[in-house]
């Protein structure tokens, strides 16, 4: 009696064995999964905040940097935001289109004051740039919220 407890324990055991060894694998594939989603988020993210940064590092400068190195900050700038366009949505992607183009500007009327124009034209030279100078610190003052949903980490 006692082998054929043994025998029929064994047998059941033999048949159960391969489905936990199938649900086993389950659990660790999905662990993967998990763990690889969440890398990839991570690596997402580590692309957005230089990103992120490097747009706060430019308006900042803008406003108190030194203006001989204005230009090259600004190439550093085009540099770093080339890929947003790949990272972001619709809305970063204009937001960032809309500062190059407004610095853009900037960096133009900033040239043109220095050469030799009239007092008129350099009057509204002053009063664009201060427009400018006024939206590029009011972007920087409240540009947490447009990237916010870009760069919480949500597990």
């Amino acid at each position: 009696m006692c082998t054929e407890i043994s025998t029929s324990s064994l047998d059941y055991f033999s048949a159960i064995a391969p489905s936990l060894i199938a649900v086993v694998a389950v659990v660790i594939a999905s662990q993967q999964w998990f763990t690889n989603r969440n890398t990839l988020k991570l690596q997402l993210f580590d692309r957005r905040i230089e990103v992120y940064q490097s747009i706060t590092h430019y308006l900042g400068f803008v406003q108190v940097g030194d203006p001989a190195n204005k230009q090259e900050e600004h190439i550093k700038f085009l540099r770093a935001t080339k890929d947003a366009y790949y990272l972001f949505g619709n809305d970063i992607k204009a937001f960032v289109k809309e500062v190059k183009e407004k610095s853009n500007e900037l960096q133009s009327l900033e040239r043109e004051f220095s050469g030799n124009i009239s007092e008129e034209d350099r009057k509204a030279s002053i009063k664009k740039q201060s427009e400018i100078d006024n939206w590029l610190r009011n972007t920087l003052i409240n540009i947490e919220p447009k990237f916010e949903k870009y760069l919480k980490l949500r597990h």
